[in-house]
């Protein structure tokens, strides 16, 4: 979800797919993103195998490691604000703008050292 709604670049701003999948990004941030933040703070270089690598590989604009990296978070935490403010709906924007001040948070607070 995070993959397809923020680092591939054939998603365009206006469209009804656009918004859901921020929003559905989004969403899975506000759920789960703590945990994510945990996982990244006790582990940030994870050891992948070769089938992880493949699962966890970036979209087209992600061209650096694969897997939950402190990189690839900030990446997603920019991206949520550069997409939150091309969001057409309210709800879209509200939520990825929230998304991205929830992964700045987190990573003050759970992954700086």
């Amino acid at each position: 979800m995070l993959r397809d709604a923020l680092e591939q670049e054939d998603t365009k701003p206006g469209s009804d797919n656009f918004d859901r999948a921020l929003l559905t990004a989004a969403v899975y941030i506000e759920y789960a993103g703590a945990t994510l933040a945990q996982k990244l703070a006790l582990q940030p270089e994870p050891q992948l195998d070769e089938a992880q690598r493949r699962l966890l590989k970036g979209g087209a604009l992600w061209k650096d490691k694969s897997g939950l990296t402190p990189d690839r978070w900030a990446f997603w935490g920019r991206r949520f604000e550069e997409q939150g403010n091309e969001a057409t709906s309210a709800e879209a924007k509200e939520m990825a703008l929230h998304a991205a001040k929830l992964i700045a948070m987190w990573a003050q607070t759970r992954i700086s050292t």
